[in-house]
């Protein structure tokens, strides 16, 4: 399994690199979490057709040393290519999501 949380200003650029290696078996499973772009031509492409895509419910709130709790500036999306039905509904159960069908 790999994780992907990339620079959001080459974020499509990984989008594609990660469908890539997942299609040539580089990797069994790929989560990645990024900000929700489904305006664009590799989420309708490549994403909404191979992934399970789950918009999350809530902004991520980082804490500062001063401990406050801010949150970031955009909505984000989890991508799970390759992920078993029962990964994703445990993940489901555990952090707030719209899971969107995939459009096969």
């Amino acid at each position: 399994m790999v994780f992907v949380n990339p620079p959001y200003s080459s974020f499509m650029k990984w989008v594609n690199r990660a469908v890539d290696a997942w299609e040539a078996g580089e990797c069994e499973t790929i989560v990645m979490l990024g900000p929700v772009r489904t305006d664009s031509q590799t989420f309708q492409r490549r994403v909404a057709r191979l992934a399970d895509v789950g918009l999350m419910a809530e902004r991520l709130r980082f804490l500062t040393l001063s401990g406050v709790r801010n949150p970031i500036p955009v909505s984000l999306m989890v991508m799970v290519f390759g992920g078993r039905r029962d990964q994703i509904d445990d993940f489901a159960q555990r952090v707030p999501a719209i899971w969107l069908p995939r459009n096969t």
